[in-house]
């Protein structure tokens, strides 16, 4: 279960609830580690999937990895301080970075991100060591996964294993001899899981690597088949080096999310979300079958497809995403139920809600012509202007370039740039819709919080390719209650190192106002 995600979907739950007998493990790192949203992307970090294999009587996963940020950014954009403003003592906290600190090829960045491996690497990895003692929990250093880079040879290349040096006798641009000296100075535990995903990558080859682990627009983050494998793997180096005490599970069957609860909802609201399915016996490239069920009015259908139906079953190499939805007519809680199958293991998911029959429903809407001012127009809403971090307006409003008047090469969001709205309705409100107009070539995330620091978040839609419509509409599902202050963020970021003004504008958000 993805508990951050439900943090935001329902009412605030308290992260120490847990009996004080349970270990908490809480995750911290960049994209390959993160969470994210089943319904908008394909993509889906090891940290998502990581709590699948502890048993949850003896301990709780919390993870904090964030995409975009490297050893530098994490702890400067004060993400580091909200994971120790809820360490308490007893806590286990893994590390893993180097991703987005090799972002100005091994040498310390003006972006706040990059960061030699001998210097500021080695200097924030031991800041995370030293304040997570001083809170009395226990670090362990999670080696970061490799890239899919590979050669001619079908290798995984030095750059690929995050050693950017310019030979295997130069050590000065190695990430993982940083991470593994310090780790050895400090005495703390170092888990190998670079090593673990070259095994694991070069066994399935270039066109497998890619169809099972990895995402198709990159070579860097992982799609869910993918992640629940890395998962594993990290369980099993920690299990074997006899970390966290007996707190393992022998998981067979990932289906993520497991338990959703999707609190107040309302009658004739048709309820739709993503699950993934994925087999984790055996080797990656293994064929496996699945039988997936269920009853009480839900349909269900594998992605792609149109018709829903109350039964889907396959036999592939890898996992499978399929689609659950409902529409509830009848007042009061329901529990909806899917059962996934492999040989020899099965899963139960649980949908949960309450239903509540609405004596009006009046539509909500506020769109925001550009970026720089507040809209005209606002129905049962209170909305603020956009406000710009790290980015600045053209002059006729529409525009965004960054501070420094050039875009860098990105493949993530950087956590430093992004605009940034809220909105207050009047009364209970589901938003069911958010539309923009961007550039066809600009990348972009658009997440939602309500919690201090904008954490925890949900991520509402993005698009990590250029070329795509410049017309984007995402439907979603989040109900806000009165006069509730909702943050929404918008991160831009382009692929290629370029100068030129992208344009947002016409940003609309649509919803379902009760009384």
């Amino acid at each position: 279960m993805r508990f951050l995600h439900f943090l935001l979907l329902i009412s605030p739950l308290i992260l120490s609830a847990c009996s004080s007998s349970v270990i908490t493990i809480r995750t911290i790192g960049d994209s390959t580690m993160a969470d994210y949203e089943e319904n908008t992307t394909e993509t889906r970090g090891w940290g998502e999937m990581f709590g699948h294999f502890v048993n949850p009587r003896k301990a709780n996963v919390v993870d904090y990895a964030r995409g975009g940020r490297s050893s530098k950014s994490f702890y400067e954009e004060k993400l580091w301080q909200t994971v120790l403003d809820s360490t308490r003592k007893g806590d286990y906290i893994l590390i893993q970075f180097a991703h987005n600190d090799e972002k100005n090829n091994g040498l310390e960045g003006d972006d706040g991100r990059g960061t030699a491996p001998w210097g500021q690497y080695r200097q924030y990895l031991e800041r995370y060591i030293d304040e997570a003692r001083e809170k009395g929990a226990t670090p362990i250093f999670v080696a970061p996964i490799i890239r899919r880079y590979f050669d001619s040879n079908g290798r995984i290349t030095r750059k690929g294993q995050h050693d950017l040096s310019s030979s295997i006798e130069d050590t000065t641009k190695n990430y993982i001899l940083v991470m593994k000296t310090v780790a050895k100075q400090k005495n703390v535990p170092y888990v190998d899981l670079t090593s673990r995903t070259l095994q694991m990558t070069e066994s399935a080859g270039p066109k497998l690597s890619k169809q099972l682990i990895y995402v198709s627009g990159d070579n860097t983050h992982t799609r869910a088949f993918g992640a629940a494998h890395i998962a594993k793997a990290a369980m099993n180096e920690m299990r074997d080096m006899k970390l966290i005490g007996n707190v393992w599970k022998d998981c067979r069957l990932v289906v993520n999310p497991q338990i959703i609860d999707l609190g107040n909802i309302y009658t004739g609201n048709a309820v739709e979300y993503t699950f993934d399915a994925l087999a984790v016996n055996g080797e990656t490239t293994d064929r496996h079958i699945y039988d997936i069920t269920t009853n009480d009015n839900v349909g269900i259908r594998f992605s792609g497809d149109t018709e829903s139906t109350t039964h889907l079953y396959t036999d592939t190499i890898g996992g499978v995403s399929f689609i659950a939805s409902f529409t509830p007519t009848t007042p009061g809680p329901v529990e909806k139920n899917i059962i996934v199958s492999t040989p020899g293991a099965h899963e139960n998911i649980t949908i949960k809600a309450n239903v509540i029959e609405p004596a009006e429903r009046l539509p909500m809407s506020v769109t925001f012509s550009d970026i720089a001012s507040k809209p005209a127009d606002e129905h049962f809403c209170h909305a603020s202007a956009p406000t710009l971090s790290g980015l600045k307006l053209s002059a006729d409003g529409s525009s965004v370039i960054t501070e420094n008047e050039e875009w860098p090469a990105d493949i993530d969001e950087s956590g430093s740039r992004y605009i940034e709205l809220y909105i207050i309705p009047q009364s209970t409100t589901t938003i069911t819709d958010i539309s923009l107009k961007t550039d066809s070539d600009l990348c972009y995330r658009i997440a939602a919080s309500r919690g201090k620091g904008f954490f925890p978040r949900t991520t509402l839609f993005e698009c990590f390719t250029p070329g795509h419509s410049e017309s984007v509409s995402a439907h979603t599902s989040m109900t806000v209650t009165p006069n509730e202050r909702i943050v929404i963020r918008i991160y831009p970021w382009s692929r290629e190192r370029t100068s030129k003004l992208f344009t947002i504008k016409d940003i609309t958000i649509k919803g379902i106002s009760y009384k």
